[in-house]
This record gives structure tokens, C-alpha cells and sequence, in this order.
């Protein structure tokens, strides 16, 4: 993402269901990048598990909020 986007991982927490990023967007293009790193790892896991929908725990939208500097 920080090559494609422009868009540094400051931090990431790996859950069972879910996943928590710190991100710095100088470039205003979160919504891009966020798109591009839930499709590219849903098709990376239905290609892996012979699915064929997006998993379930990606349906739900993401919470945005800005973090003071």
C-alpha cells in the first residue's frame, strides 16, 4: 500500500475476525487504498479456499476517525 497509495503502515493488529491499521494518507486517498487492500486479500483468500463471494467477516463497512498528531 505505501508503493501503490502513497499510504505508510504506521501500525496493524491482526485479530481472529477483523484487523486495526494506523495509516498516514498525505495524499487524501484512503478510500482507494483501503478498497484496493480488501480486494486484493479477498481474492487472494477465495483463490485459496476455492471461494467464490467475498468472506463474510469484509462485509461490514470500515470506521474511520482521525488520530491527533
Amino acid at each position: 500500500m505505501a508503493q501503490r497509495y502513497g499510504v505508510p503502515i504506521a501500525a496493524y493488529v491482526l485479530m481472529g475476525n477483523h484487523y486495526h491499521l494506523a495509516l498516514q494518507t498525505p495524499r487524501a486517498n484512503l478510500s482507494a487504498a483501503m478498497k484496493w487492500l480488501n480486494v486484493s486479500y479477498s481474492a487472494w483468500h477465495n483463490r485459496k479456499y476455492q471461494r467464490g463471494s467475498t468472506p463474510q467477516k469484509w462485509a461490514t463497512g470500515a470506521k474511520r476517525f482521525v488520530v491527533g498528531v
